[in-house]
């Protein structure tokens, strides 16, 4: 039989809940995230592909918001004591509900069927704890899922983006002259996800999707630490 070519044009929404995330960083020693005390954690992504100087290309988006607890218990609690920015020394903080935020908008190239690009990224980050919103720009390769077919198909992808940085202002040691001196705050982050989608066929647009996603990021300048954001998700899509 004659194989049915893979349509040219492909485009798809879609809202997932993140399961109970795990967080490492100079908040949390590993805390999980939770729906209580400031919401809960989700994601948001979508891509369109398209053709355009005879090329198949993608641009995509994939906005996450990770919630996870800071713990203090007592003063005398060890987790209370924080590593401050610049690593030289820690400081108390009081138990709060944690919040990261993380953006990046792609765009690839494809380079083999079904759906799999190279591609270039920038990435945006930041929380809701004081420090420098954190961007940059990075490389990576991806499968997009096959959302034509009926059934099962799986995707997933893998973004580096190397220096993300920003720049903040505020005392980096012990008694630092002068106050609100500026500095540079970088990492090296890198951003992946795997999952797999469950179709009803061409013409039911809602899809269901579940996978594993997560971050790692390594210290690479004035990093208090180094941080991961991990966890099982479970959503669902639209499929144009």
């Amino acid at each position: 039989p004659t194989p049915v070519p893979t349509p040219a044009v492909t485009a798809f929404i879609a809202g997932d809940y993140i399961i109970s995330p795990k967080v490492y960083n100079e908040f949390s020693p590993g805390n999980t995230g939770s729906n209580t005390n400031g919401g809960f954690s989700y994601r948001l992504h979508g891509a369109w592909e398209f053709d355009t100087v005879g090329l198949p290309w993608m641009i995509e988006g994939d906005y996450r918001t990770i919630n996870y607890p800071h713990n203090c218990a007592t003063a005398s609690d060890p987790q209370c004591m924080v590593t401050a920015i610049g690593g030289q020394f820690q400081t108390f903080v009081p138990a709060f509900t944690a919040k990261d935020y993380d953006l990046d908008a792609r765009l690839g190239l494809k380079v083999l069927d079904p759906h799999i690009y190279i591609g270039v990224g920038y990435m945006w980050r930041s929380g809701n704890y004081g420090y420098p919103k954190l961007s940059n720009v990075g490389f990576g390769v991806e499968k997009l899922p096959d959302l034509q077919q009926n059934g099962f198909t799986w995707y997933g992808s893998a973004y580096y983006y190397p220096n993300v940085k920003g720049t903040g202002t505020g005392c980096l040691t012990l008694g630092c002259v002068p106050p609100g001196t500026s500095y540079n705050l970088a990492y090296n982050v890198l951003k992946y996800d795997i999952g797999g989608a469950f179709t009803f066929g061409p013409n039911v647009p809602v899809y269901v999707e579940f996978g594993f996603l997560g971050d790692d990021g390594k210290g690479k300048t004035n990093a208090p630490s180094d941080f991961t954001h991990s966890g099982p998700y479970i959503g669902l899509g639209l499929k144009f």
